[in-house]
């Protein structure tokens, strides 16, 4: 358990310190048209970390826009 508890530390710093996309945004705010999102929740945290809460990806090419936008209907 320990080894775990670390590596979901490490992940949290990883995407922690990353460039971040708020809602509302402009479509031109995401540069990429494939990947996987990172969703955190405002207000959660862990440790010194806001917490991680949705790891995704799309259905089909060029359709992370869209998905991104499912979340927020």
């Amino acid at each position: 358990m320990q080894l775990m508890a670390k590596e979901y530390l490490l992940l949290h710093d990883f995407f922690n310190s990353l460039t971040r996309v708020t809602y509302p945004y402009k479509d031109s705010a995401i540069d990429y048209t494939n990947g996987i999102y990172i969703m955190f929740e405002a207000g959660e945290t862990v440790q010194r970390y806001d917490r991680i809460t949705r790891i995704g990806t799309h259905r089909g090419a060029n359709q992370l826009q869209g998905r991104l936008n499912e979340h927020f209907k």
